[in-house]
């Protein structure tokens, strides 16, 4: 008997790997986290795919009451689905940490991240990323200065994740993100963040409407990226082939 801990990919069902959906067949409790990323999953069609019901899985699930479904994991196999990649979010790694502390065998499928997603669909080298940030959506972080300005100094790009409460169903947008960048700078005076600066929005990766829109802060903090999720990115030195695509979809 293990715990299944199985990466969904981005959007919607479909981002569901091959191995990932057999395994999911095999499991005697399907749970499917609804608490650490927006996704448009259309459940009927999932369990159609599955074969068999799906259980949603909330904050109190997968935090403070996950030690009920790492027991049930001791009698029978039990999978939960998880947006992107396993290990994105803190949350499952330390539900992965008390299993094996517990003596629970653990599976692993990894998922398609927007870790990797956002720096193809940008034309971006995802090698020349330095550590992301995630801007919080009730606290005022210094951090998200500091993170973009080690990296600028680098020559290196940053991933910004915009931060989100599904189940309250908020969403920090790519214009407050920037807003809030702008803030910063106001604030701590060093130079790093300019409204004249390129950066990159992008909202709903791996859907078939996936956005994707270059330009200065000033000219993408007025625009309607539609439904989320949303991310941004501040890129560092480009390389001739990343100046290149920039160039062909710059505003």
């Amino acid at each position: 008997m293990a715990l299944f801990l199985i990466g969904l990919g981005l959007h919607d069902e479909y981002g569901l790997t091959l191995r990932g959906l057999e395994l999911a067949k095999g499991a005697h409790e399907i749970y499917l986290d609804t608490y650490t990323n927006k996704m448009y999953i259309n459940m009927k069609n999932l369990e159609k795919l599955i074969g068999k019901r799906v259980h949603l899985a909330k904050r109190h699930h997968l935090e403070e009451g996950i030690g009920y479904l790492i027991e049930k994991a001791r009698k029978k196999d039990v999978a939960i689905l998880i947006p992107g990649d396993c290990f994105t979010a803190t949350t499952h790694q330390s539900i992965r940490v008390e299993a094996v502390k517990k003596g629970v065998e653990v599976k692993v499928v990894p998922g398609v991240s927007v870790f990797t997603a956002a720096a193809g669909l940008s034309g971006l080298q995802s090698y020349k990323f330095g550590p992301p940030v995630t801007v919080p959506l009730n606290v005022f972080s210094r951090r998200v200065y500091d993170v973009i300005k080690g990296n600028r100094e680098r020559g290196l790009h940053t991933l910004i994740l915009l931060d989100a409460n599904v189940e309250e169903e908020r969403y920090m947008t790519i214009p407050e993100g920037l807003k809030r960048l702008l803030k910063l700078e106001r604030e701590i005076k060093g130079g790093v963040i300019n409204e004249r600066d390129l950066v990159i929005g992008l909202a709903r990766l791996g859907s078939e409407d996936a956005d994707l829109k270059i330009g200065e802060i000033r000219e993408l903090i007025n625009l309607d990226f539609g439904p989320p999720p949303y991310t941004i990115i501040y890129p560092g030195e480009l390389h001739f082939l990343e100046k290149e695509f920039v160039a062909m979809y710059k505003l």
